[in-house]
């Protein structure tokens, strides 16, 4: 409901334009940290393909999204594309409303000692790292590899539409990789061969040969790293906890971390570029970013519990 209202009141004037969108990403923010604590208290026995189906949901509903807003607001304007989006918001929520009487209280977490134990827990660090560089990795690569692969001499289509590629590759990875993490053990899963990916098609960035499949190969290669990792650390919050409230501190504090460091990424990684008028630091800072998420993700693969 907070985020109809939010997305509602974009249309009336600026400042509620900027309330609502801060309202819109308020709601989906809770909604992210929430979503994996609300499976394992509703149905414990199917986390994999609960999540594989709401990440999968994501990802398709931001390709048609991406895909459709330029024709919509084309056809008749911004406000009509709001309204729409409104609109599919307000069903959501009519959808979602009878299941509010099966609502799974949490258990406040009160306890101050409890709270410093879960903040010194290496473990929980280790997914505040893990989840915090993918975003940054992530929304890092959607924002500047355009940009790139154009000075490296691509035209603005090919770039476009390498971007599209790097957006729906991850619809394929959550399709598969929340199943196969709750079916294959630690040592059959292979996850930080995944990551390696993501440290090879950033090394290529210090080499910016102006060829299409030189750049297919970087979007496929990073694009693979983040977003089959996504889907992962998703699925892990239910997995390695022992409880839904435990699910909701973890995801919440991991999230929390996610955000904070996809924000600064992209602004950093530009003026690194106004700086030293290369992308040589930056491409450098991304590579030292994704070395240490690897080791992050190495540490919350091999742990049984976090919390």
């Amino acid at each position: 409901f907070f985020l109809t209202i939010g997305s509602l009141i974009r249309l009336i004037n600026l400042p509620l334009l900027y309330l609502g969108t801060l309202m819109v990403g308020a709601s989906i923010a809770v909604i992210n940290v929430l979503l994996p604590s609300l499976i394992q208290a509703n149905q414990p026995k199917k986390i994999g393909f609960l999540t594989t189906l709401y990440v999968t949901s994501m990802g398709i509903a931001t390709a048609l999204a991406s895909y459709l807003a330029v024709p919509i607001t084309q056809a008749s304007s911004w406000k009509g594309l709001i309204i729409l989006l409104t609109l599919l918001c307000l069903a959501t929520f009519l959808v979602w409303l009878p299941n509010h009487r099966y609502n799974h209280r949490l258990a406040p977490q009160t306890k101050q000692k409890s709270k410093a134990k879960v903040m010194h827990n290496k473990q929980v660090w280790a997914v505040i790292v893990f989840a915090g560089f993918q975003s940054l990795l992530f929304y890092t690569s959607m924002t500047w590899l355009p940009t790139m692969a154009i000075h490296a001499g691509l035209s603005s289509h090919e770039a476009g539409l390498l971007t599209s590629i790097f957006s729906l590759i991850s619809i394929p990875f959550s399709m598969t990789i929340p199943s196969l993490t709750t079916s294959l053990s630690t040592r059959n899963r292979q996850l930080t061969l995944v990551s390696l990916a993501g440290v090879v098609g950033i090394s290529m960035l210090f080499f910016p040969i102006g060829n299409f499949f030189y750049w297919l190969a970087i979007h496929l290669l990073i694009g693979t790293a983040t977003s089959a990792l996504f889907p992962y650390l998703m699925v892990n919050f239910s997995l390695k906890t022992s409880s839904p409230e435990k699910t909701a501190q973890l995801s919440g504090l991991s999230q929390t971390g996610g955000y904070i460091l996809a924000a600064f990424g992209p602004t950093l990684f530009g003026y690194s570029f106004d700086l030293f008028h290369s992308w040589v630091p930056a491409v450098a800072a991304l590579l030292l970013v994704d070395i240490l998420m690897t080791v992050a993700l190495f540490m919350v693969d091999r742990a049984d519990k976090i919390l």
